[in-house]
């Protein structure tokens, strides 16, 4: 009986070692491309490079800032679109060419750029942007919304159809408003950050990326995996207003190229001028 009983345990034992290494051979490394999209924002601060950071989330888009000549940010030109991965180390941009990923690591990337007929390719060597604490709210909040209401009314047939707004957990805050044609296609890139004592319940934005005494919030009222519903109290030449915005996860979104980034505080909601 004892025999049996070794017998036994060191076939369990032989068994579960085999199943663990099953396991882990199973298991598949992200490939490099997937490394550089995973929720991520790389940022180059050479001010001789093309360009000063790329951005990926997971809903599929990309947000790529563009350096002009000198290094004002309201200079800076922000590229807009989806991206979609076609191999181990290729990352196909909507509207703008196509990254080969030559090295990634933990916290550093090394690209190759070849912009849509532009035959001589660009370089772009960029470290990580640490991202902010990972809760469950900033895990569902952290996407591509699309804009379905205002104050209870439908946005179709308004300047707000078809309007997007990401959050990405590097704190960028971008919002986008197509009107058909790709060169009429309006896009703001801004910040953002959660406001301490809220319990994420709101989060400050902010234009020049400055937070010090910024008084701009905007309130979630709902936040789930499926809609967003969020209230902005702003003033306005002297008066005071309420938009209740609702929004749902985008699927398709339109491409975009914005000549600059807002760079004052609006005061005129967390759309800008919009």
């Amino acid at each position: 009986m004892g025999n049996l009983t070794k017998s036994l345990t060191l076939f369990l034992f032989v068994f579960l070692m085999f199943s663990c290494s099953s396991d882990d051979d199973e298991r598949v490394s992200p490939t490099m491309a997937e490394k550089v999209t995973e929720d991520v924002k790389w940022i180059d601060n050479n001010a001789n490079s093309k360009f000063a950071s790329f951005e990926f989330n997971k809903s599929g888009n990309y947000i790529i800032v563009e350096n002009v000549i000198n290094r004002s940010i309201s200079e800076q030109k922000t590229y807009f679109g989806t991206y979609k991965i076609t191999g181990d180390s290729t990352i196909v941009l909507s509207d703008l060419g196509t990254i080969k990923v030559l090295n990634a690591t933990e916290g550093t990337v090394a690209l190759e750029i070849t912009l849509t007929g532009i035959s001589t390719s660009l370089a772009f060597n960029g470290s990580k942007k640490e991202n902010m604490k990972v809760t469950t709210k900033t895990e569902l909040f952290c996407r591509t919304w699309k804009f379905v209401k205002k104050n209870g009314e439908t946005v179709k047939g308004t300047e707000y159809e078809d309007g997007i707004v990401l959050f990405s957990k590097a704190g960028t805050y971008f919002t986008e408003f197509p009107y058909g044609e790709r060169d009429d296609i309006e896009g703001i890139s801004a910040f953002w950050k959660w406001k301490p004592g809220t319990n994420e319940s709101q989060f400050f934005y902010s234009w020049d990326g400055s937070f010090e005494d910024n008084d701009d919030f905007v309130t979630i009222d709902v936040l789930t995996n499926t809609s967003l519903k969020i209230t902005d109290v702003f003033e306005d030449d002297g008066k005071t207003y309420t938009d209740v915005w609702e929004l749902i996860p985008a699927t398709n979104t339109k491409s975009s190229i914005s000549q600059g980034v807002k760079k004052e505080n609006g005061g005129k909601g967390f759309l800008g001028n919009r």
